[in-house]
């Protein structure tokens, strides 16, 4: 008999925009050394037992996973080329499986493709499947006890019984970025980097501002947005982790339990980046006093539950809009907890789904000091040149408080 397992609201977020952009987090990672299959595949079968929807598919209609026939075979898989990297290499969701592990090996190194299902976790709950992952794979004992896995942000609600969203202020716009269109449209993966001795120096710089790292990246890319558009009024959604919020020290968290800051950007005529900078931060630590994390989300929690997964996308989808402009500080990644025994970990980039153009995402992710901007997009190749633009702007930017 085939088993079901129920979504939550925060999952079916990522299943509203699917027609235009595929729910996936990528992570690919180069290493020394060489990653036996076997073992990566008993690691897998442990992991399964924690996150059983692995194994399923995704059934649109009902809005839940069902299980499959699927094993861990199917899940890890030596790479053979381009056809496993990038967009190419991502599972079908709606057969299953929703998490994949591509291996290239190559004499004495191997770089890891890995692909983790947005519906089942946002970027913090795939770097714990990660986490989980490596310490199975590191593990003699196959009969190592299961942990229990924290799916709803019910809790979160639990402790703010009393909010209460309010309206947002109007006279903002949505960014028009300057994308080709009706032209042929491919995946590009676009990324550049601050090295760690420099972006120690960075971090450490920032104090003397009074503003926190993520307030200058976030005022370096809406910067960079707005020399490249003009326009100077628009909201930057700032992902916030709600892991925060509950009391869950023995348990894991893969879910998606990822809130929303919208900050505002106001850029007046001839104001300095300095001004910006203080401006972000003064706006992030009001959202933050008035706890705007949880916009949307009780009413979110209730009409799941009240109505049927159709009619609930329905209203996700007509009051939801989509966004040309994201951005998602995946954080740091801890290489203490991602290693694969036997080899040695040389560098790791976190990303989101591809975006088709006029969208695009900047995703933040630290690893051994350091920072990695990266987008995954759709478009043609001067798209690209404009995301690279962008990404190679902010860098600089964020270079240049030093």
């Amino acid at each position: 008999m085939r088993r079901t397992y129920r979504t939550e609201p925060l999952d079916l977020i990522q299943v509203v925009n699917m027609d235009r952009q595929y729910p996936m987090v990528h992570c690919t990672a180069h290493l020394t050394g060489i990653i036996e299959l076997e073992r990566m595949r008993r690691a897998v079968r442990w992991l399964t037992r924690f996150i059983p929807q692995i194994l399923c598919a995704y059934d649109e209609k009902r809005s839940r996973w069902i299980s499959s026939d699927l094993t861990e075979q199917d899940v890890v898989r030596l790479s053979t080329g381009k056809t496993h990297e990038g967009k190419d290499g991502e599972p079908d969701l709606l057969s299953g499986p929703q998490f994949k592990v591509s291996v290239e090996q190559c004499e004495d190194s191997a770089i890891l493709y890995l692909y983790g299902s947005h519906i089942l976790c946002d970027g913090a709950g795939f770097k714990q499947m990660l986490y989980l992952l490596c310490e199975a794979y590191n593990r003699d004992d196959p009969e190592w006890p299961v942990p229990e896995n924290m799916r709803s942000a019910a809790p979160v609600l639990f402790r703010h019984p009393d909010y209460r969203a309010g309206a947002l202020p109007e006279g903002f716009t949505h960014i028009s970025l300057p994308f080709e269109q009706g032209m042929v449209k491919t995946p590009h993966t676009v990324s550049c980097s601050i090295s760690a001795p420099e972006f120690h120096i960075i971090r450490r710089r920032v104090k003397d501002f009074g503003v926190t790292l993520n307030d200058l990246i976030m005022t370096a890319y809406s910067w960079r947005l707005y020399t490249l558009t003009g326009c100077n009024n628009f909201y930057l959604p700032c992902p916030v982790d709600l892991r925060r919020f509950i009391e869950n020290e023995k348990g894991y968290s893969v879910a998606n339990l990822t809130g929303n800051y919208l900050c505002p950007i106001n850029i007046a005529t001839g104001e300095a980046f300095e001004g910006l900078l203080k401006q972000v931060h003064e706006s992030m630590s009001q959202l933050k006093k008035d706890r705007a994390y949880l916009y949307q989300l009780p009413l979110l929690h209730n009409l799941r539950w009240l109505l049927p997964p159709s009619t609930f996308l329905k209203q996700l989808g007509a009051n939801g809009g989509f966004l040309p402009v994201t951005y998602s500080n995946i954080g740091v990644f801890d290489d203490g907890r991602f290693s694969f025994h036997g080899t040695v970990m040389e560098s790791v980039r976190l990303s989101g789904a591809y975006k088709p153009t006029p969208t695009i995402q900047l995703a933040v992710s630290t690893f051994r000091g350091t920072c990695t901007f990266s987008t995954n997009m759709i478009g043609t190749d001067a798209d690209a040149q404009i995301a690279r633009r962008i990404l190679h702007g902010v860098k600089e930017t964020v270079e240049s408080i030093v």
